[in-house]
Parts: C-alpha cells; structure tokens; sequence
C-alpha cells in the first residue's frame, strides 16, 4: 500500500512540475514575442511546444496582425539557458498565412 502511495505521490508532482514548466516556457515566449513585435500580435495561441533537447523546443503557435488583419501561424526553434530561465536564441523554421481557409507557406 505504501508503495502505491509513494507511486502516486511521485506521478502527481511529475505532472505538476511538467505543467508548471510549460507555463513558465509559455511565459518567456510570449515575453519574447511582445518585445520583438512592438504591440502588432492579437488573439495569440500557442498551439504545441514540442521539447527537442533538454534547452530547445521547438513551438507552434498562432495570432492576427490587426494592421493587416492577417491570421499567421509561426513554427520557430527557441533555444534556452540550461536552467530555462531565459531564450538565448530562436530560429524561424516557417511561417505560414491563412488564405481561404488554408495555411499557405510565406517567406518573411
């Protein structure tokens, strides 16, 4: 029995520190984008974060430029201090436009 609970106990603060992480992770990106973007992203999402390495992830994510009113969808490569406490770099892998209900590859 106090193996079962031991289990549990172990299983449930796994699964909180891995939420806890993704918010964190969520966090910096969002932090990042904001800063980089002076103000021109609405109704931001991210759809997946994707861990490729203990500090890279890679992250989908999509949101509207009001100027333009475009819905864009980025797929981009976020590398992180080993404690991930802060993005060192992030690479763009592709951006894509929603077109007439489709998601059409742009090069920016």
């Amino acid at each position: 029995m106090r193996k079962r609970i031991y289990i549990f106990s172990l299983f449930c603060s796994m699964l909180f520190m891995s939420c806890n992480n993704r918010q964190h992770l969520e966090n910096k990106i969002i932090d990042r984008l904001e800063a980089n973007s002076l103000g021109v992203i609405k109704d931001f999402q991210i759809e997946k974060i994707e861990k490729i390495k203990s500090n890279r992830y890679k992250t989908i994510y999509t949101f509207s430029n009001p100027m333009n009113k475009a819905k864009i969808r980025m797929t981009r490569l976020y590398t992180f201090s080993n404690d991930l406490k802060e993005i060192i770099s992030d690479e763009n892998m592709k951006t894509e436009l929603l077109t007439q209900d489709e998601w059409v590859e742009v090069k920016l």
